[in-house]
Order: C-alpha cells, then structure tokens, then sequence
C-alpha cells in the first residue's frame, strides 16, 4: 500500500530547519515546505520551535514565505518530520494545510490569570464562527504559567477545557491539541497566534471543508501498584495518599528519596483507570498524570494536571519502553490499515508526542517518534513536536493526558473530492 503524497494529489507541505539563525530558520522551513507541497498557497501554517530560537524572528521568517497564511503554534521541545527528528536544539518544523481546509484562527490571553476565563472566552469567539462542514479544533496553549527555580507552575488543560465547552454552549467538536513548552527545563516561551506573537495564549483554529479527521492515542505506562486514594489535593498539588504525606507514600514505593532531585519523575506517573477496575489491563482505559515538582516542607507533590479530586482512586504506573514502542508500532498500522479499508487518501497527518517518550529521556534503545516516522510518515506527510500536555478524545471527551502520543490524520474520500 502506498498512500503517499504525489503531485496530482492534494497533500500538505512540510518544512525542517536546524539553522541556528531564527529568521533564515523560520524562513528555510517555510520555504521547504512549500516545495513539498508542491504549489504557493495554503490556509493554514503549523510551526514549531525549541526555546534556542527567538520566537519572533522565527514568525517574521514563515511570514517572509507565506505572507498573509495564518501561523500557530509555538514552543517544543523537538521536532519530527517524515524524515528528520530532533530535540533540545535548534529544530523548526512546518506544516502547511492545503487550500481545501478552511480554517478560522482565535485567541485569548492572560492565561496565567486564570484558565477557565480563557476558555470561556474562547468559546464564546468560536461559537460565532462554527458551520455545518466544521471537523476539528486545533487547540495550542502555553503549557508553563511560572518556570522554575521552584516547582513550575502549570496551566491546566482541564481548567482551560472546562471553560472553553462553557464557552461555547453547544455540542463541543473534535478538539486536538497540545500545552506547549519549549524546552526540558520548563522556561516559558511565546506563542504564533496567527498574525502576531505572544505569551500566555490559548489559540484555537476552527477547520471545516469536505475532509475526515482521524484520531488514535498511543500509551506507554503500566500498573506497578494496587490502588490508592487522594485524600488530600487542591489544584495540581496532592497533599496526601491514603492519608499519609504524598512524598512518603512515593519514598516508600521506589525505596529511595533520590527522585526528589530528578524533577519530572519520569519513570512513574499516576494512573485513573477509567475501565473495569479489576478487569484485563487496559491501556486505553487509563488516563496518567505526570509528577512535575515537589513541596519539600509540605511533603506535597505538584502534578501537570488538577483533574484529581479527594477520594480520587489511583495506580502508580511504571513507564515501559517495551509497552511504548509495541503501542506506538500497533497504532500506527492500525492508522493506516482503516484508512485503507474506507478507502480514504490521506494528506496530513499531525503527531503531538509527550517528551518524555523521547529516547534521552524514557531510557529506551531507540526513538519511538522513528517507529511512527517509519510507517505514517512513509506514506503521509508528517509533522510532529514534543510537547508538555496532549490534548485527545478519550473515554467520551477531549482531555489532557500525560505520557502519550496522538496521532491526527486528515484525508479525503471519493465522496469528499466529488463535492470539493
């Protein structure tokens, strides 16, 4: 099977650059992109960058290729193509979305004021721009609301979610997405918000046309653990497990307090087994949440998320290189095999990758982004980053995860090429 772009297809272009220069980066990337693609027009410019790069010489450089195309994205910690990956340094990737996709970009900012507000006030702007042909929102937020030296201060998904469907007052649509950080130190970068440059942004951009959207979700964790309940959180930070100091219940765990030093524990997370509780391990069932910092005095832990409440009953997950690799190979066949079988020819394909699923950082022997690079990125054109927080269907409804990776698809049918 061979679904790849050709040049009488409709298809995406995609852009890499390493140059150390951001304007001629942003530019190089852009401009590759173009050539790919074929042709000089699109609707919509997908662009990210690692935190070496100045965020705003990056965004004159697309502009300097294509014009007056919308442009969002931002900080990642790395970058993925269908050919080259890279992390922690001077990566640029861009996609850029054919003419066939309508898209309408929005943004809200002051983020880190509160979540929910910027949600809601989202929402309010994409209700008055939904239509009967919409297929997917592409929601890109800034990840870090405070960096280190202390525990980083997070902005929360769930929080930023909650309000946006309040927002919007409707039927929410397929929303994919991701909190975006530029670098594994948690600093706090800016984001591409269309026809500007700015921090502490959420940006949504509606696409509609005579297109499909496809979604899968790869994990990675497994339980090490029974089950153990919150007894004490308020936001991200957990006070207590089963009524002991959150710090100690971990010491005991991993027999060492060595962790304190190594922030974000990559190694173990907190899984909600959304399944059967006691039924066949299920890795689509949970939903994990990543250790990001700790309160020594309080003997607290910080998580990415604040989507736990007291009673809130949980497994510690252990990381598998084995389970990552096998799901990240099993989805990807999957991914194509359907397209296959509804007779869909795919022309973009978006692969949002936690980074700590990245090889220097998961300790596995070989990069799993190269595993999806080598089936989806062989046959459709790829773009891919490593990001802070995933945003993805699961269970019912879009969520933040920790630990994952999600792959997007957008394609055609024959129904969809006979009415566009």
């Amino acid at each position: 099977m061979n679904m790849g772009p050709r040049r009488d297809k409709v298809r995406a272009g995609i852009g890499f650059s390493e140059n150390p220069d951001s304007f001629e980066s942003g530019r190089e990337a852009t401009a590759s992109a173009f050539r790919s693609m074929g042709q000089r027009e699109g609707s919509l410019v997908l662009a990210f960058c690692t935190n070496r790069h100045n965020y705003e010489e990056i965004f004159e450089g697309i502009r300097s290729e294509a014009g007056e195309i919308p442009v969002i994205g931002g900080p990642a910690i790395g970058v993925i193509t269908n050919d080259r990956l890279g992390y922690d340094g001077y990566q640029v990737g861009v996609g850029i979305l054919p003419k066939i996709v309508n898209s309408e970009v929005v943004s809200a900012g002051r983020l880190n004021e509160g979540e929910k507000r910027v949600g809601i006030e989202l929402g309010r702007q994409i209700a008055n721009k939904r239509g009967p042909q919409e297929k997917l929102l592409l929601l890109f937020y800034d990840a870090i609301k405070s960096p280190p030296p202390h525990s980083p201060v997070v902005n929360v998904s769930s929080y930023l979610l909650e309000g946006f469907e309040r927002g919007l007052g409707d039927e929410p649509p397929l929303i994919v997405g991701a909190g975006l950080v530029g670098s594994y130190n948690f600093d706090k970068g800016k984001q591409f918000c269309g026809s500007r440059v700015s921090d502490q942004q959420a940006v949504a951009a509606l696409l509609s046309g005579n297109f499909s959207v496809y979604t899968k979700i790869m994990h990675g964790c497994k339980p090490m653990s029974d089950y153990h309940r919150i007894t004490r959180v308020q936001g991200p930070i957990v006070y207590e497990i089963d009524g002991r100091p959150a710090m100690d219940v971990i010491d005991d765990l991993l027999g060492t307090q060595e962790w304190h030093r190594r922030l974000p524990l990559l190694l173990v997370t907190l899984g909600v087994n959304h399944g059967d509780k006691y039924g066949p391990y299920d890795e689509e069932s949970y939903v994990n949440r990543l250790i990001v910092g700790v309160l020594p005095r309080k003997r607290a832990i910080v998580l990415f998320e604040a989507d736990f409440e007291n009673g809130t009953e949980f497994q510690f997950m252990k990381r598998s290189s084995e389970l990552m690799e096998e799901s990240a190979e099993r989805v990807s066949w999957e991914v194509l095999n359907d397209l296959k079988k509804n007779k869909q020819q795919p022309f973009f394909s978006l692969y949002i990758d936690c980074a700590g699923r990245t090889s220097a950082y998961s300790g596995s022997e070989r990069e799993e982004a190269s595993i999806v690079q080598k089936i989806i990125g062989k046959e459709i054109p790829l773009l891919g980053f490593y990001s802070g927080v995933e945003i993805a269907p699961l269970l019912g409804k879009s969520r933040g995860l920790d630990w994952t990776g999600v792959i997007m698809v957008l394609s055609r049918g024959r129904e969809d090429e006979e009415k566009g």
